[in-house]
């Protein structure tokens, strides 16, 4: 399983997983998606292959839901301040081991 951290997610969550050896990308790092629209960002995740992380739901959750054939889409509430950039790596990890299988 990979991961697109959408832009307000920090490359350090990028780092942490990596670390954890979650294959993941953010966003905010890269020159070619940072900037861009939800629907470049969407269509980027899904020509990877990637399961797109983002707390924008307003935009990414009817987006998800027109274009289909994605990979998954993984919905946070709230502001990601660095004090909880571990629970969102803890949490993805998580996510990656329950469904290794993808």
């Amino acid at each position: 399983m990979r991961f697109l951290l959408d832009e307000m997610i920090s490359s350090t969550v990028e780092r942490m997983l990596l670390d954890r050896g979650v294959e993941a990308h953010a966003v905010v790092g890269d020159p070619l998606l940072r900037g861009k629209t939800d629907a470049v960002i969407l269509a980027a995740a899904i020509e990877t292959e990637s399961v797109l992380v983002t707390a924008n739901i307003p935009d990414f959750r009817p987006l998800a839901s027109e274009a289909g054939g994605h990979a998954g889409v993984v919905l946070f509430v709230g502001d990601l301040p660095r004090a909880r950039f571990r629970w969102l790596a803890d949490e993805l990890e998580r996510i990656a081991a329950e469904h290794d299988d993808l």
